[in-house]
């Protein structure tokens, strides 16, 4: 990072706008920035600036300057009084230019502030966690985002905690010691807590995604909670942390694996493809030459194990699924939206190998095309964001997305290239059908074999997954409710026949789905045979006849 703000400084920007979540880091390694100069030996000054303290020069950890107000402050740059050659950093403005009262004065400031800086050298830094530029100052000022820390700068972290543990762990005493023999010590105390490179490593990679002070917290706790760095508990606790802190943000939700592949009925040709990339981000199949998958569209009306497959998904291939709400993401501010689709793929991309699930991304990209009459652009802008990310991302990001009518996303969302398969889902078949049913009475501890697996799902016929689960759910309630007597096959058909199916209410949509699917979707089973939709109506009248 410090190496790309110096190549700024040198090409002679003069103002940069830094958005992370960790100030001091990012305060930290500007300083150092001023202290080893832009080149040719010039030294900077370096004076940061909050609304509580006003100017403060680090090195001397005093005030430079009590001036508090930010327009009082950016005026104090400007004047002749200020040091020249000087960065200064100033923490958190968003909020002011966020005030309606005091915008429009801190704008006009900056904007006069740019030719002085140039002359002058008095670079401006201004360094928060959110980013909402006003539309006056965007070409003046240039926008930096740097990565979360990668499983090196986490090692580090992880290394601080780890002597902070063995100090006091061992009563090590490290005064009127020299450097290179407090790390000697420190090390040995580390060694004597049998924490091997692996162990490191593992709690490293469990780690990835958080920022350095949500590290060092979870490590720390991790050793509070497990007096352990090297069990398994403590790999899942700090997992189970990370979870917290992804899903506090309000834009990704970390989803725990819950279903295999083997809780899926039917949907061979997609299994059949999931197993087949299993390895894909293997050192094993790098060295074999083979290219990271992209992702996979699934599409279908709803209830036909979409969610489940991104599921089954995580827990065939061993690595996390983040759950992606687009809708989350828009706001009302100018580029609130993007930068948060920033922070979204930039904490995914930290987390990779990963999967990204997008659920129904029709909802939310389906005006991709006409978003600039209708939302401003916002819309359009989003949609090229994530297409330029998805056909040049390097980090293994998997894009599970799946759509209930995916005939509204744009033809350049779909093409090859930003997808490695389309896959359409439809009803399940009759042999479909009885694999739901004994996957779900399997799994609620009864026997399926007891059961009259043909009948439930010759009469089943036009019901989905999902509704064939909360059929066998509803029965099991009432049986339950019948002085706990034992599930029969009547109790799930009469559980059937209560509820109409989607495939009857929203006939119209299941055709066109499929209509849009002939030749442009792979089918997720191998079984041809389509559940036809023209006499489901009759088919579900006589289930109620037979369930009464």
């Amino acid at each position: 990072m410090r190496d790309k703000i110096k190549q700024y400084l040198l090409a002679g920007y003069p103002a940069i706008w830094i958005q992370d979540w960790e100030e001091d880091r990012i305060c930290k390694d500007l300083q150092r920035v001023a202290k080893e100069g832009k080149g040719g030996g010039i030294k900077l000054n370096y004076l940061e600036w909050s609304c509580t303290k006003g100017f403060v020069d680090p090195s001397e950890s005093k005030v430079h300057k009590e001036v508090t107000d930010p327009i009082a402050a950016l005026q104090y740059v400007a004047s002749s009084n200020s040091p020249r050659q000087t960065l200064y950093v100033f923490k958190n403005l968003h909020f002011f230019l966020e005030n309606p009262n005091s915008k429009h004065m801190i704008v006009q400031l900056i904007k006069d502030l740019i030719p002085i800086a140039k002359k002058t050298e008095r670079h401006l830094i201004f360094v928060s966690s959110q980013v909402n530029l006003p539309q006056e100052l965007t070409k003046d000022i240039t926008f930096l985002q740097f990565d979360l820390p990668d499983a090196n700068v986490l090692d580090s972290v992880l290394y601080d905690v780890l002597s902070s543990v063995a100090i006091s762990k061992y009563n090590i005493n490290l005064d009127r010691k020299k450097p290179e023999e407090k790390t000697e010590l420190i090390n040995a105390a580390i060694k004597k807590m049998d924490v091997s490179d692996e162990d490191r490593y593992r709690l490293v990679q469990a780690a990835l995604g958080l920022t350095c002070s949500e590290a060092e917290n979870a490590f720390a706790l991790t050793w509070v909670d497990n007096k352990s760095f090297t069990s398994p508990e403590a790999i899942e606790f700090v997992q189970k942390i990370k979870t917290q802190f992804i899903n506090s943000s309000g834009l990704l939700q970390y989803i725990p694996p819950k279903f295999s592949l083997d809780d899926i009925g039917g949907l061979d040709e997609l299994k059949k493809w999931l197993i087949m990339y299993a390895k894909a981000f293997s050192k094993e199949a790098a060295d074999f030459g083979l290219a990271i998958p992209k992702g996979v569209i699934c599409t279908g009306q709803p209830g036909t194990g979409k969610s489940t497959a991104a599921n089954a998904t995580s827990a065939a291939w061993r690595i996390p699924l983040l759950r992606f709400d687009i809708g989350q993401i828009f706001g009302s501010l100018l580029g609130e939206t993007e930068q948060k689709l920033r922070t979204v793929l930039r904490t995914a991309e930290a987390l990779a190998p990963c999967i990204l699930q997008i659920e129904e991304i029709e909802k939310s990209l389906a005006g991709i095309s006409s978003g600039n009459s209708t939302d401003g652009g916002t819309t359009s802008r989003v949609g090229a964001t994530l297409l330029t990310w998805m056909q040049e991302k390097t980090k293994p990001v998997f894009v599970f997305a799946t759509a209930n009518d995916i005939s509204k996303l744009d033809s350049a969302l779909v093409r090859k290239g930003r997808f490695d398969e389309i896959f359409f889902i439809d009803l399940p078949t009759l042999e479909e059908r009885k694999a739901i049913f004994k996957i779900h009475i399997g799994k609620r501890g009864r026997n399926p074999e007891k059961f009259d697996l043909d009948s439930l799902a010759r009469h089943s016929e036009g019901y989905g997954g999902a509704e064939i689960e909360s059929a066998v759910e509803a029965s099991l309630w009432a049986a339950f409710n019948e002085n706990k007597r034992d599930l029969t096959t009547e109790d799930i058909l009469h559980a059937l026949a209560s509820t109409k199916p989607v495939s009857i209410t929203k006939k119209e949509t299941i055709l066109a789905i499929r209509a849009w699917a002939e030749g442009r979707a792979r089918n997720a089973s191998s079984v041809a045979t389509q559940v036809s939709t023209e006499d489901l109506e009759d088919k579900y009248n006589n289930l109620r006849k037979i369930a009464n």
